[in-house]
């Protein structure tokens, strides 16, 4: 790790919950970590209490394109924690091209995933690698389908994902991501071709994490990621419905289940109960970023697919 040892990473939102964790788990790789949100007041007492020098910090709006320009244009790569990202992504990607800096986000809202992705071309001409879905629900859909994609001779007709959460306090910022995507009704990929419709107009009953649930279609990154990592021409991705009505237990948990349908109707599923959503989405975040600075590629990435599956191994525990 020594060539991490010297990098510089700016960390955008670092005084919301999961900036901060990112924050911390950067910091113990031996990264050089600059923290950067609107509040300097939080800023600097973040910075005391993490020991990053107090001129490690910026004081950044993320939807002025001019200040991200100006926040990145001495580091090696960005992590934005900032959402909803759909509503706010945009300016810091711009930001990051025009600097030829390589960003990686926590985004797991379908349209925010995809805008991201559209951006291969430009990323590539910029020399600069753009990672998004760093998080727990898009890398862990996408680590199962990978597995299970290499135990088959085939692609399969369709895939089904589905993530749980329970006993988490989601952030302001994860609140508002949900609410922002939820706002567009569902997405899923339909014969190769993406169809939005009505939340609640999917539903599905299945065993999952110790109890029956019911779960409904939702616009998540996760049909990005598996779409291409599966080349199934359906792919839907679901959560509890209501979202977040799960409550398993007294301690912060999760369950990611993929399930694979061929041509003749068979399946094939894969499930990991891997934790605490917030504590694997920094963990997470943490190793892309080290992958990143390690070999990334120019272009536009989901996690796995710049880095491969088995990367995320030890950050999801399996």
């Amino acid at each position: 790790m020594g060539e991490c040892a010297v990098s510089k990473v700016l960390v955008l939102g670092a005084t919301g919950r999961a900036g901060q964790r990112v924050s911390e788990e950067l910091l113990a790789t031996g990264v050089e970590v600059v923290l950067a949100g609107r509040d300097g007041t939080r800023l600097h007492e973040l910075a005391e209490r993490l020991r990053v020098p107090g001129e490690a910090t910026r004081v950044v709006d993320v939807q002025d394109e001019q200040a991200v320009g100006a926040a990145v244009a001495d580091v090696d790569v960005v992590v934005n924690t900032v959402g909803p990202f759909m509503l706010l992504a945009a300016s810091v990607i711009e930001a990051c091209l025009r600097a030829g800096v390589s960003s990686v986000d926590l985004a797991n809202e379908q349209p925010a995933v995809q805008a991201l992705l559209a951006r291969d071309a430009a990323a590539r001409e910029a020399g600069v690698t753009l990672v998004t879905g760093a998080g727990l629900g898009l890398v862990a859909s996408e680590y199962l389908t990978m597995q299970l994609a290499a135990q088959s001779t085939s692609a399969p007709r369709a895939v089904r994902s589905v993530l749980l959460t329970w006993n988490s306090a989601p952030s302001a910022g994860v609140k508002a991501s949900a609410a922002a995507a939820m706002q567009g009704g569902s997405t899923r990929y339909v014969d190769g071709e993406l169809v939005h419709a009505p939340i609640g107009a999917d539903l599905w009953q299945a065993q999952l994490a110790g109890r029956l649930r019911t779960l409904v279609a939702a616009p998540l990154g996760d049909v990005e990621a598996v779409r291409r990592a599966s080349g199934a021409g359906d792919v839907t991705a679901y959560v509890e419905a209501p979202p977040g009505a799960g409550v398993d237990g007294d301690e912060p948990g999760s369950a990611v289940h993929v399930e694979f349908t061929d041509e003749q109707g068979g399946t094939r599923t894969a499930t990991i109960e891997p934790g605490d959503s917030l504590t694997l989405t920094s963990r997470i975040a943490a190793r892309t970023v080290l992958g990143v600075l390690e070999g990334g590629r120019p272009g536009a990435w989901t996690p796995g697919a710049l880095l491969g599956a088995d990367t995320f191994r030890d950050a999801l525990g399996v």
